[in-house]
């Protein structure tokens, strides 16, 4: 049951799905006008171009967005969204109340005076102040971090482009000071900020259970490294799902063997007509969060059968986690995951002339540790989904690598 056949699909390739299953199990879909019946070619015909016209216009609505966009920026306007901590609701005006806070941060970090002229030094001043984050939790050094180098402090923006440019806001520090403060940080030797650990299990959070489809992090014993589903350390875990742990050694290897893989076969640089699949993906998102919002109205009003509304939402649920989990690995792909693959690719091109078998057991070491753990964390995330499944099978088959579709 569903409003409209719009509501239903807006995507011809998933209708095709719907048809299939109208004619091998006779499912009748229902609207608000009426049934729309699947099963006779006047019904078929109909249902597609609907969908045909759906689609269309999500692509055309999609390219006026990216247009808009794309002036706003050229016209130095920032973009809107939620109101960042400094600026005022339009995210161009300082509040004063917030911004001295700022300004103090930026003083600090570029102060030579003993106890300052670092980040955990902002957070502290931060914490005596008893300032909070616009979510209302305490300033961890990340956030320090990522407020320090915000382009908007200095009244900057990013361009079309990608490069900054000077934007319609008003700045809170000069574009002096800003430059100063991204030196600092940028240093060498300041890559990790002071406080925090480097990361070492560069998996943990990628690699999922197999068992509950968990995060998994990484855990000591027995003098080993070992990758295990975080849920089963909770409290009140649910006994009966199996959870999974694998030596970090044996699924850091497997991992890397794909990476390897998908670099030399070139599938980091960005997949053709990614960018229109994105689109496809955030529409589909936004049909099936608008059906799963009705879907729970008409439970909660006592419309039908409870149990066959929390079904059709799990599969919803379901089906849309498989797409953010699609749209995920395109944007990484065709993100900064690019120039960390074609660092890769270069320092690997001298390897291939000795055959692939040598470049894989010998070149690797090299390969290896010219790669910091942060860029192998992003290559692996732009495989897709990462599980790990329990068995006693061999290491390697106990790995899954999918799309999330």
């Amino acid at each position: 049951m569903t409003y409209d056949l719009d509501r239903l699909t807006r995507q011809p390739r998933q209708l095709e799905q719907w048809i299939d299953l109208a004619e091998d199990h006779g499912i009748i879909v229902a609207t608000v006008d009426g049934e729309a019946n699947l099963e006779t070619p006047n019904g078929r015909m109909f249902a597609r171009m609907k969908a045909t016209l759906a689609a269309s216009e999500i692509e055309r609505k999609s390219a006026r967005q990216r247009a808009a966009y794309a002036q706003q920026r050229a016209m130095g306007i920032p973009p809107k969204g939620p109101r960042a901590f400094g600026f005022k609701e339009d995210r161009r005006t300082p509040l004063e109340a917030e911004a001295k806070y700022i300004r103090e941060a930026y003083r600090i970090l570029l102060s030579d005076a003993e106890g300052e002229g670092t980040v955990y030094a902002v957070r502290r001043y931060f914490a005596e102040q008893g300032i909070k984050t616009m979510t209302g939790r305490d300033w961890s050094q990340a956030t320090v971090r990522q407020l320090i180098t915000r382009p908007s402090n200095a009244g900057l923006m990013r361009a079309n482009d990608g490069g900054l440019q000077v934007g319609k806001i008003k700045p809170i520090v000069s574009r002096e000071t800003w430059d100063a403060a991204q030196a600092v940080l940028s240093a060498p030797g300041r890559t990790v900020p002071a406080g925090r650990k480097p990361v070492k299990f560069w998996l943990a959070g990628v690699a999922r259970c197999g068992g509950c489809g968990g995060p998994m992090k990484a855990a000591g014993a027995k003098g080993h490294d070992y990758y295990r589903c975080k849920v089963a350390t909770e409290p009140r875990v649910d006994k009966t799902i199996k959870h999974v742990a694998m030596r970090a050694a044996d699924l850091e290897a497997i991992v890397m063997a794909r990476i390897f893989e998908e670099v030399q076969a070139g599938r980091f640089d960005g997949e053709e007509g990614s960018a229109a699949r994105v689109d496809e993906v955030n529409a589909e998102i936004s049909s099936l969060r608008e059906r799963m919002a009705a879907a729970q109205a008409a439970m909660l009003d006592g419309l039908g059968d409870a149990a066959q509304w929390r079904a059709g939402l799990a599969k919803l649920s379901q089906r849309a986690e498989a797409l953010e989990g699609e749209r995920d690995r395109l944007l990484a792909r065709g993100g900064a995951v690019a120039p960390i693959a074609e660092k890769w690719r270069r320092l690997a091109s001298g390897l291939d002339d000795q055959g692939k078998g040598w470049a894989v057991l010998k070149g690797w070491p090299v390969m290896y540790q010219e790669i910091t753990p942060e860029e192998r964390r992003a290559l692996a995330r732009g495989l897709g989904k990462i599980s790990v499944e329990r068995g006693r099978a061999k290491p390697m088959e106990r790995v899954k690598f999918s799309t999330g579709l």
